[in-house]
């Protein structure tokens, strides 16, 4: 079983997710291509200590005369501790990005780590800013030949075809009786 920290964003904004849900362990993409791995994940500051501490360390092996068998050993071991730490450097970038670690939650995969946190979550998600009036649409984006919408009003969510009961979980998860 996986754990995962929850990291939620109390500025966020329509740009950027409220609440990420970082995998803790090891990472096999951040052991054999870490750039890539830490630029999809926008860790920026830990993207660039990293290629500085790659650099110095194979420039500082190649003055102090180790051979390139040698050099590349060493930065491949730096690659298995980047990525033996990945769980924890990626908490640490949120955290310094100016999310809040909220919770640590045990699952098999990140949807159950989802389930598990929000049907036991007791606090308010952050909420999103309201679009600003000049950015806000007059109408339907395309237009509708069935029914109209009247302006500033959006379209309405269809009517959902499962029965909802107390204590069911709502929004993108799937419906448990499947």
């Amino acid at each position: 079983m996986n754990s995962y920290t929850v990291h939620i964003n109390p500025a966020a904004t329509t740009e950027t997710r409220q609440v990420v849900f970082a995998k803790d362990g090891f990472a096999w993409l951040a052991l054999f291509v870490p750039i890539v791995w830490m630029m999809f994940h926008r860790m920026w500051k830990v993207l660039t200590a990293y290629i500085i501490l790659l650099v110095v360390l194979t420039f500082g092996l190649d003055f102090l005369s180790f051979s390139q068998t040698e050099v590349a050993i060493m930065a491949n071991g730096f690659n298995v501790f980047v990525a033996l730490q990945a769980g924890d450097l990626r908490a640490w970038e949120l955290n310094s990005s100016g999310y809040e670690t909220k919770a640590v939650v045990a699952a098999a995969n990140e949807e159950e780590a989802e389930i598990r946190f929000f049907t036991d979550w007791q606090g308010a998600l952050p909420q999103s800013p309201e679009p600003t009036p000049s950015l806000r649409s007059k109408g339907p984006i395309w237009p509708l030949a069935s029914k109209s919408v009247a302006p500033n009003q959006g379209p309405t969510a269809p009517a959902s075809s499962h029965p909802t009961r107390e204590g069911e979980v709502l929004g993108v998860f799937p419906d448990p009786s499947r």
